[in-house]
């Protein structure tokens, strides 16, 4: 649990959870809302609407995947771990979206259309940024990432257990939209310290990278190169 204090992972490890609590808060009180009015759906009708973030999830874990290589590739990038997570870390407002989406949708009412549309949204972003962090932990702690991911599911899991044990007690007190409020907060400002995070290793990280190009350069160019042997003497060079 130690790796939950360290600083190049902790802001990544809690923001990761806190949109799981954000994507699993929504998926427990969907069929809440959508069993009372105006929605009256049945248990069937409910069950098909969880299409909607199930194939945003899928869709998302696979972009978010080719993000993350796609940024490992760039030459401003490739230098430092955190260049993985340059253009998953994009998905953070659109999970913000989705989720003020979906609970203003409920609260007032509007078309399953915005509602699901909503939950698709939250669902993409937040698998696009899982696979973007987990590929981040296998790059920066090569040597502990098993543990770095066990500790990433333990506060997706435990985080998300929390927002669902209070969530329909907050959300009659707060209403939805207010509790969707809070945890979209909490994001925002743990997404400014990912977002610092990942500009000061890329600063740190590339004069690093140019010394090291500059150190390689001449050792490269000065090997000699092989020259041809006469046949049948190895010891004396064609001149």
């Amino acid at each position: 649990l130690s790796l939950c204090l360290d600083p190049t992972l902790a802001f990544f490890l809690y923001e990761q959870s806190i949109t799981f609590a954000m994507m699993f808060s929504s998926m427990t009180l969907l069929p809440i809302w959508l069993a009372d009015e105006p929605y009256n759906m049945s248990e069937d009708m409910v069950g098909i609407a969880f299409l909607a973030i199930g194939s945003g999830t899928l869709i998302g874990a696979i972009h978010g995947g080719m993000l993350s290589d796609y940024s490992a590739a760039q030459p401003h990038l490739k230098h430092c771990p955190e260049g993985r997570l340059y253009y998953t870390q994009l998905m953070i407002p659109l999970v913000i979206l989705g989720g003020m989406g979906f609970a203003y949708s409920l609260q007032h009412g509007a078309s399953l259309g915005w509602v699901l549309t909503s939950q698709f949204a939250l669902g993409y972003g937040q698998s696009a940024i899982m696979s973007g962090v987990m590929a981040y932990l296998t790059a920066a702690k090569p040597s502990t990432a098993a543990a770095a991911s066990a500790v990433l599911m333990f506060l997706c899991f435990s985080s998300a257990a929390a927002c669902t044990a209070v969530g329909a007690t907050a959300t009659a007190k707060v209403e939805l939209s207010g509790f969707f409020w809070i945890l979209s907060g909490i994001l925002l400002v743990d997404f400014v310290g990912a977002l610092r995070r990942i500009f000061h290793a890329l600063a740190v990280g590339r004069p690093e990278q140019e010394e090291e190009t500059n150190a390689d350069g001449p050792t490269k160019t000065s090997q000699p190169k092989n020259l041809p042997m006469l046949e049948g003497d190895l010891r004396r060079p064609l001149l």
